[in-house]
């Protein structure tokens, strides 16, 4: 699958594009908000930003970037600039602010991601704020032709997706969660879909594995499971023994931090895997057959065409807590 958007089919075609953003968590300078999907090469008009709340200071700065995780991580003025498309301000009166460039200003989606990232700079407004997040622009056709053939999603045999819940029962979600580069299964859009997976508890674990040292993973999550989500990631070496790493970009957090993990569909990326190593996990049900398959005093046929199961760099996401209620995602892919 390349875009969600047709350069072909919707070039020159108008679009607008919604986010329903969960309550505020606290009081922060700034604040994210992901907007997905988005055209990979578009003009953007107009921002539209609608609050729940008039903040005490009605001005709001708004920087729009390529890469939300990215430039958050980034130290200094001269380390943000590459992640930064442009810049605007202006003033929230009845709830709304609108932002609007003259003649727009161009949008390419750098890191092939379908997402366009926005951090508004305020510190007024209460917690539990709720937001409506409006972007406003035209397609248009990208400029090169190397920026035409790169779709975001990559093929890779070795993706693997596990869920452990609390009673340790292990599910098998990679095809539900991949559906061979239909993220959107039976539906049409990322709001119809089917509901491939459910998180309601705050001990279940998912991991995500790959032969390759994966660096990128797209996270859908549909608008009306949109929630504080917080997690902690951890990479093994061995495969029993999970070492915490904060070497993660999350751009799937409004608050860029493992707090809101998972509020909107976007991006999650592992900066390094230093003390990591690929492993098989004995609680991979493909482990379990292929060692009894080879434990030939089981007297088990083994099949011609045995399955490919290699070692993986394995990242472990485990939630511990999931508010307001239930996590839902529709699909989790590898993606450049």
């Amino acid at each position: 699958m390349s875009s969600s958007f047709s350069y072909l089919d919707n070039q020159n075609k108008k679009f607008r594009v919604a986010v329903s953003v969960p309550p505020f968590v606290a009081s922060t300078s700034s604040w994210m908000v992901t907007v997905n999907p988005i055209p990979s090469f578009c003009r953007i008009d107009k921002v539209t930003l609608i609050a729940s709340g008039m903040p005490s200071s009605t001005t709001i700065n708004l920087t729009v970037l390529n890469d939300g995780a990215g430039w958050a991580a980034a130290s200094g003025t001269p380390a943000k600039l590459p992640f930064i498309e442009s810049t605007g301000s202006a003033v929230m009166a009845s709830n709304i602010a609108q932002f609007q460039w003259t003649s727009g200003f161009y949008y390419r989606d750098s890191y092939r991601t379908n997402c366009l990232y926005l951090n508004f700079g305020n510190n007024s407004f209460t917690a539990g704020d709720t937001f409506t997040v409006i972007v406003e622009g035209e397609q248009m056709a990208p400029y090169s032709i190397a920026d035409n053939d790169t779709t975001p999603l990559i093929g890779d045999n070795t993706w693997r997706i596990l869920r452990v819940d609390s009673s340790n029962n292990v599910y098998d979600l990679t095809q539900q969660l991949t559906r061979n580069g239909n993220p959107y299964g039976l539906g049409s859009t990322l709001e119809n879909s089917e509901s491939f997976t459910a998180f309601g508890a705050a001990s279940d674990y998912l991991y995500i594995g790959s032969k390759r040292a994966w660096s990128s993973a797209m996270f859908l999550v549909p608008s009306y499971s949109q929630n504080r989500t917080a997690v902690t990631f951890a990479t093994t070496a061995d495969g029993s023994t999970w070492n915490t790493t904060s070497n993660i970009e999350d751009n799937t957090s409004a608050m860029m931090n493992t707090v809101s993990c998972l509020s909107y569909s976007g991006v999650i990326k592992v900066t390094s895997w230093s003390g990591a190593a690929p492993v098989k996990l004995s609680i991979d049900p493909m482990t379990v057959a292929e060692n009894n398959y080879n434990d030939f005093t089981q007297n088990i046929a083994r099949p011609g065409g045995f399955f490919y199961n290699p070692e993986r760099y394995w990242l472990r996401m485990k939630f511990s807590s999931i508010t307001p209620s239930v996590l839902k995602l529709v699909g989790l892919m590898p993606v450049r």
